[in-house]
């Protein structure tokens, strides 16, 4: 996910136009299959949150430095997203 993401964001998968349009927030807080995410610390980063019967994750990549995380747990009382927050609180 973080290599892909990489790519994504390194303008190797698809076009500046296409990716401009996958990161524009809209109303409703994402793109074209990505969210723009708000860290505490003011950063931005985006990402996707994922949940499938008996699987959770998080996967997100900050575009000017390449700082990502991804978080992937079968443990439905761990909540990916409030353990990306408490990870990259300090970013």
């Amino acid at each position: 996910m973080q290599a892909f993401l990489a790519a994504l964001v390194g303008g190797e998968v698809i076009s500046d136009s296409g990716l401009a349009e996958m990161t524009d927030p809209g109303t409703d807080g994402y793109g074209l299959g990505l969210e723009v995410l708000g860290l505490p610390s003011g950063r931005t980063f985006y990402g996707h949150r994922g949940e499938v019967v008996g699987y959770l994750s998080f996967a997100a990549i900050e575009p000017t430095t390449g700082d990502s995380i991804v978080v992937q747990t079968n443990d439905v009382a761990l909540q990916p997203t409030a353990l990306s927050d408490q990870l990259t609180a300090d970013w």
